[in-house]
């Protein structure tokens, strides 16, 4: 997201992070209906046709979803200034008089917060994850000087308590233990291990079928929790990535 200064308006946009989002999320499940499609078309049975063809209609209503947070992030802006405060959505226009509002509701909820502002018919919501840090504490200070003293304002001792810094990057990626990180490794050694030498001696044990199956699946149990902390490690990794673009 960015700020921009019009004149006396002040204008908003998405924060990048969410575009990067859109695009991430397109490709990959652009990809996976793709590929779901063509494993429908040579599919040899009903039911494997059918499975495809289900994954592949999942996979475009998540790609429709991307296409639609894409086109969110190209027209959404909220403006600030000339005695009105407008928000423009992907196919609506709100708008209210400043001097017009009467009541005004400072939330925790959903992240990062929001305010709601009635002037008694209508009502505007204003939700600040949807800019940078540094935009929404201009956006939040645009508002108070924006709004009529007379309105009634509820929640504001509670909303500006509520605001406090957030850890920095490297203290979110030290959350991740490094002893549980060199544990995921070796449980995942060992499960590959177990798994390459219980299949080579298997086939020369009477009954070896059913135990190499058997050792396979407790390998792959074991190799899926010893990936849970590598999998934590990527998503604190890719979070900070995405809050670094916001800033």
């Amino acid at each position: 997201m960015r700020c921009e200064q019009s004149g006396t308006s002040r204008q908003f946009r998405t924060k990048p992070s969410d575009r990067a989002i859109g695009w991430f999320g397109g490709a990959l499940f652009g990809l996976a209906s793709l590929g779901s499609g063509i494993g429908a078309l040579v599919a040899d049975s009903p039911q494997d046709r059918f499975s495809s063809l289900f994954a592949c209609i999942v996979s475009g209503l998540f790609v429709l979803l991307s296409v639609y947070l894409l086109l969110w992030c190209k027209r959404h802006l909220l403006v600030l200034g000339t005695g009105r405060i407008e928000r423009r959505d992907v196919v609506r226009l709100k708008a209210l008089r400043a001097s017009e509002i009467s009541a005004v509701q400072w939330r925790r909820q959903p992240k990062g917060g929001s305010v709601v502002l009635r002037d008694g018919r209508r009502r505007l919501v204003i939700v600040f994850n949807n800019y940078t840090p540094v935009a929404k504490r201009e956006l939040v200070d645009a508002l108070r000087k924006s709004i009529p003293a007379a309105a009634a304002q509820s929640g504001w001792d509670e909303f500006q308590a509520w605001q406090r810094p957030k850890c920095s990057d490297p203290e979110l990626i030290r959350r991740v233990p490094r002893t549980a990180l060199i544990c995921s490794l070796l449980a995942m050694a060992v499960a590959i291990a177990t798994m390459v030498v219980v299949d080579t001696m298997g086939a020369s044990v009477p009954g070896g079928a059913e135990d190499v199956s058997l050792a396979q699946r407790i390998a792959t149990v074991v190799i899926g929790f010893g990936s849970i902390p590598q999998l934590l490690k990527a998503v604190v990794w890719l979070s900070a990535r995405l809050k670094a673009m916001d800033e």
